[in-house]
Formats: structure tokens, C-alpha cells, sequence
């Protein structure tokens, strides 16, 4: 018998911190629970409170109907929370706070500790009626647009890349933005932050070049056109036709084994999330932060640390198309339950309060 007729919509408000393009995920998945009749969304735009209410302004909340609040921390990593008493305090306003960098240790032995939930990968995502600001060009990066699962004889290995420019980190703006910073631990966070970004560049450019060499036609790599880039490493910079976004994502859909690395803040890239939608076989240096839903090691991507180690690796994968195959199922099945918007944030849901959110599949709430 089909109940969902006699089931109360749930109303959940959602307030964002700001219009960083990190949270069109949230924004996304709630506009679509909406559409599907799982709940009713009340909207109530940019809030300046959520950025003194917690550490920084990657944010939405969620107020359930009963009070209980849902924070959704959407940042690379934990670059704004340099004190994690503050941060174990603040989690005292929340019923559930799910971090896109989730680390398991981050607020061992604090109070607060079990309410930070792993979120999992994200990327800029779309709907009609997203609330969030989009481009023309952006808005048509629906969960559908993405989406592709497309297997192959052969592969050929796939890694398109920026290099961030460490120039513009400054004590002097760290300790602005951070007041409670010395000038001593500003210049000691900087210098720190500038290796981090050196070391990203410099693995990003090793691996594209070492696979050039061994690879040839069968590895296409290159580096998105910058200033920086002009002045670092010209001999990468990567065609535009290759390299912008759309042209990036239509290559998805072909026969890569894609590459990926660390993000600033040891961030897992939005590469990741667009490589699962894809359907896509993965290489990436061991992901620094965890995720939920099983995302395995062997069975949804494989590991490298060095150039050498990505050129056998990627080797390893290129003579193995079963192994490839077998990846690319996993990881799209794990979009379509962990990643796609709807999916992610009902995940979210039914983890605060199953009360509201655990029915049938055969009511129309499933997925």
C-alpha cells in the first residue's frame, strides 16, 4: 500500500554564508528533494551570521522543523579552523555538522566530536530553481550533464590540471584575517601554505611530464593557460580545446583512465566528483580525507605518490582493461548513492532524522 499520500512534507529552511559556487551542491540537492515532493524548502538567501557562528563562510545550514540545525561546511580543508577548541565550541549551536574534509582525528577527545559526519566529494552542480547564482554557461552543469558510463577496449591515460599561483599568500593577510595570529605565526602559517602550494605544482607538472615521455599519444596532459603558468611551466600549458571546462568534461566521456592529485589544503578536487559521474577509472595520490559510503582504495581508484609511481600505476591500469571496467562501475554506482546531489543531502537527512526522512522506496522518495 502506498503511504506517501498520507505523510506529512517535512518544511526544512536553508540559509547560506555566502555565494561561494562550493555550496551549489547543497543548494542543488535540496532543490531537487523539493521537486520530488520529499520536503518543502524554505529558502531564506545569504546570512552574514553563519560567518560568526562558525569559522569561516563556505556554509549552509538546514533548520529542521523540531529546531534541530544541519551545518553543511563545503571548504577545501580545514585552512580556517586554526583553533579547535573554537571549533569544538561553536559545534555546540548544531545537531549534525557534515564536512566535505572530513578528518576522523581532527577533535579527538573534544565534546563535540561525534557530531561531524563525513559529506564526500563535491563540484559545482545545477538545477532549475537553484537558489544559488549561476552563470548562463554554468547552469547547464546539471546531475544529469555529467553523468556518463561509457566502457572501452583500450585507455589512455587523462590528466588536465592548473597550477596555483603561491604568490599571494601573505602573512600580513593571514593575520588580517585571522586577528588573534602573531605576526610570527602568520609568517610561520604563510611560509607553510607556500610549500604546500609549491608541492602541488611541482607534483602536478612531474606527473604530466613523466607521462608525456612514457606514455605519448596514449596520455593526454596539460596545464589549464595562466600568467603563472607562462612563467613556471610553458611547455604544459594544455590546448584550450582540451583544457576549458566544457571541452574537459565532453573528454570524460571517452576512453581515460583519469588522473587527479591533492587540491589546495590537501582538498580532494572536484575532478574526483566529476570523474565518478563520468564513470570513470581513477589515479590520485592517497586521498588525505575521508569519505563515506566505502570509496576503497583498489576498488575505486588507485594510488601513486611520486611521478615514477604514477607512470606504473597508470601502466599497471592501461594493460588491464577488466580492472578498468570493474572501477568505473564502482565509481559510478558511487555517484548515483553518494554524490549526486539529491542523493548526498537526503543521505544527510535520513542521518539527523530518520523520523522524517526514512520511507519507502515505492513512495517516491527513493532514489
Amino acid at each position: 500500500m502506498n503511504t506517501s499520500a498520507a505523510k506529512r512534507v517535512p518544511v526544512v529552511r536553508l540559509r547560506l554564508g555566502g555565494a561561494a559556487p562550493h555550496l551549489s551542491q547543497i543548494t542543488t540537492g535540496f532543490t531537487l528533494l523539493q521537486a520530488r515532493g520529499v520536503l518543502q524548502l524554505v529558502y531564506e538567501g545569504f546570512r552574514g551570521n553563519l560567518r560568526g557562528r562558525y569559522c569561516h563562510g563556505i556554509m549552509a545550514e538546514a533548520a529542521l522543523e523540531d529546531g534541530r540545525l544541519l551545518a553543511y561546511d563545503m571548504a577545501d580543508g580545514y585552512e580556517e579552523i586554526l583553533r579547535p577548541a573554537v571549533f569544538d565550541a561553536q559545534l555546540d549551536g548544531v545537531f549534525l555538522y557534515f564536512k566535505r574534509a572530513y578528518d576522523r582525528g581532527f577533535l579527538n577527545g573534544a565534546r563535540n566530536r561525534a557530531k561531524v559526519r563525513a559529506l564526500g566529494l563535491n563540484y559545482f552542480v545545477s538545477c532549475p530553481g537553484n537558489p544559488l547564482p549561476a552563470s548562463g554557461a554554468q547552469a547547464q552543469y546539471t546531475a544529469e550533464f555529467f553523468m556518463s558510463h561509457n566502457s572501452y577496449a583500450a585507455y589512455k591515460g587523462l590528466f588536465l590540471t592548473r597550477l596555483w599561483d603561491p604568490g599571494g599568500i601573505r602573512a600580513d593577510a593571514l593575520q588580517r584575517k585571522h586577528t588573534f595570529l602573531t605576526m610570527a605565526e602568520a609568517e610561520t602559517l604563510a611560509a607553510r601554505r607556500v610549500d604546500e602550494t609549491e608541492c602541488v605544482n611541482r607534483l602536478r607538472t612531474g606527473c604530466i611530464r613523466a607521462c608525456r615521455e612514457a606514455f605519448g599519444p596514449r596520455f593526454l596532459g596539460g596545464l589549464e593557460d595562466s600568467f603563472y603558468t607562462r612563467g613556471t611551466a610553458p611547455d604544459l600549458i594544455g590546448l584550450p580545446t582540451h583544457t576549458r571546462k566544457d571541452a574537459f568534461l565532453r573528454l570524460l566521456q571517452k576512453n581515460y583512465v583519469c588522473l587527479a592529485n591533492d587540491g589546495l589544503h590537501r582538498s580532494t578536487g572536484w575532478k574526483m566528483a566529476e570523474y565518478t559521474a563520468a564513470g570513470r577509472a581513477v589515479l590520485t595520490q592517497p586521498l588525505a580525507f575521508g569519505l563515506p559510503g566505502g570509496f576503497r582504495r583498489g576498488q575505486n581508484y588507485a594510488t601513486y605518490k611520486t611521478p615514477e609511481e604514477c607512470v606504473r600505476a597508470l601502466e599497471s591500469l592501461l594493460e588491464n582493461p577488466a580492472r578498468v571496467h570493474r572501477m568505473e562501475a564502482a565509481n559510478f554506482a558511487y555517484y548515483c548513492n553518494y554524490v549526486r546531489p539529491d542523493a548526498m543531502v537526503l543521505r544527510t537527512l535520513r542521518d539527523a532524522a530518520p523520523e522524517m526522512f526514512l520511507f519507502e522506496e515505492n513512495d517516491g522518495g527513493g532514489l
